[in-house]
């Protein structure tokens, strides 16, 4: 089931996230992404990510999100998952897109062997 996962942090200027943001690039979207949306709330910032499974997020957080932040010297803080039963796009969204990250044999094995 597909999930949303929204980060809500006040602590995290423009610079810092920009610096995570360096290690961690939106133009290289991982397996089971769907979309993210980041904006600025005060002094931090809201980021909403759309997934094809929270399998699929935890995964990411783990292998991505989690080494970045312990390499930025801030604390890692869970998203707050939401299950969707609707997700709607209009062909506007396309001007969006960025190609998936390149998958290894490991990747395709990984994800064969959750979906059985």
């Amino acid at each position: 089931m597909a999930v949303m996962a929204i980060y809500r942090r006040g602590d995290v200027s423009p610079e810092l996230y920009q610096a995570y943001r360096d290690q961690v690039p939106v133009e290289r979207v991982p397996h089971g992404a769907i979309a993210h949306f980041y904006g600025r709330e005060g002094t931090g910032f809201v980021v909403v990510d759309v997934w094809e499974d929270e399998a699929a997020m935890w995964r990411f957080i783990k292998d991505k999100v989690i080494p970045a932040t312990e390499r930025l010297g801030v604390a890692f803080e869970p998203p707050q998952v939401i299950p969707l039963e609707t997700i709607i796009t209009t062909t506007a969204t396309r001007a969006y897109d960025v190609p998936f990250e390149r998958a290894d044999a490991r990747d395709v094995a990984r994800d064969l062997a959750v979906a059985h």
